[in-house]
C-alpha cells in the first residue's frame, strides 16, 4: 500500500492545478538534499521570513528513512524505485510567509535568493463544486485525495453497497466508529458458533475471517489485533464517509470485508 501511494504521490507530484488563484502566504518547496531534522531547516527558513508547516512526506511513513539498513543490503529493483520515488516528497515542504506579497512572486525571489531551494510554487487549491465529504479530517486529507483525483472521481460515483473491497492485512479493528458501519456481512454464516454453517471452507466468517486464529481460541472472525496498520489501510479504501466524523475512504459508499492474514 505504501509503495502504490508513494509512486502515484511521485508520478503527480507539481501536476497541473485546478484553480487559478494561489492559497494566500503558502508556498510548496523543494530542497536539495534530504533534512532529517526539521528544526534546522526551520531556523534556516526563518532568516528569509518563512515558517515550515509540514514535509510532504513524514519521516515516520518513509521506508528510505526506517529502513536504511535494509534498502542499502538488498537487491530488489522494486524496493528501489519505491526508495527513488520517496527521495522528492522528502525534500518538499509546505511553508508559510508573512510579507505582502504575491506568492509567486515571492516563490520566484525565494528560489533566486536560496541555493539550497530547488523549487518554490504558489499552492494552487482545488476548488471542486461538486461533492466534499464532511468527514471530520477532510482538510487533512485534500492533498492526497487530489492527486489521485478522488473529488472528480465522486462527482461520477461515490461508490456502492453493491461493492466489497476485501483488506488483507494484519487485522482491523471492526468495530472501529468510521469503520462498522461499511463491514460487509456474509449472510450465509452464523456468528462464531463454531461451525461453516455456508460449506465453504472457512468457520464463521461472518463479518471478517481471521486467518491466524487457532481451532482452540475459535475467534476466527475476530480480525482485531493492537497494531493498527489494517485499520488505517481500510480507512483508506473504505472508510464510512460524509458521517462527520473521521477521515473519508476513497470508496466510502462501498463495503469492506476484513481478512487477517498474519
Amino acid at each position: 500500500m505504501k509503495a502504490i501511494r508513494l509512486i502515484v504521490l511521485s508520478i503527480l507530484f507539481f501536476s497541473v492545478s485546478f484553480s487559478q488563484t494561489p492559497l494566500e502566504n503558502k508556498l510548496r518547496i523543494r530542497i536539495n538534499k534530504i533534512e532529517l531534522d526539521d528544526s534546522i531547516l526551520d531556523k534556516r527558513l526563518a532568516e528569509y521570513g518563512i515558517k515550515l508547516e509540514r514535509r510532504m512526506l513524514p519521516l515516520k511513513a518513509s521506508y528510505l528513512i526506517g529502513n536504511r539498513i535494509a534498502y542499502k543490503s538488498s537487491n530488489n529493483s522494486k524496493l528501489k524505485k519505491i526508495i527513488e520515488a520517496e527521495k522528492p516528497l522528502l525534500k518538499t515542504y509546505v511553508v508559510s510567509f508573512n510579507e505582502n506579497i504575491d506568492p509567486a512572486k515571492f516563490a520566484q525571489k525565494l528560489q533566486q535568493d536560496c541555493d539550497f531551494i530547488e523549487i518554490a510554487e504558489p499552492i494552487y487549491p482545488s476548488k471542486v463544486q461538486g461533492f466534499i465529504p464532511n468527514d471530520t479530517y477532510i482538510q487533512n486529507q485534500e492533498d492526497a485525495l487530489e492527486l489521485i483525483k478522488a473529488f472528480d472521481a465522486w462527482d461520477i460515483s461515490t461508490g456502492s453497497e453493491d461493492v466489497t473491497i476485501a483488506i488483507s492485512d494484519n487485522g482491523i479493528q471492526q468495530t472501529h466508529e468510521d469503520l462498522r458501519d461499511n463491514i460487509a456481512y456474509n449472510t450465509g454464516e452464523i456468528p462464531n458458533n463454531g461451525i461453516d454453517d455456508d460449506e465453504n471452507g472457512y468457520i464463521d466468517d461472518y463479518n471478517g475471517y481471521n486467518f491466524d486464529a487457532t481451532e482452540e481460541n475459535k475467534k476466527w472472525s475476530s480480525t482485531y489485533v493492537e497494531d493498527d496498520h489494517g485499520t488505517l489501510v481500510a480507512g483508506i479504501a473504505g472508510a464510512d464517509f460524509n458521517n462527520g466524523l473521521g477521515v473519508a475512504g476513497v470508496g466510502g459508499e462501498s463495503k469492506i470485508f476484513p481478512i487477517r492474514i498474519g
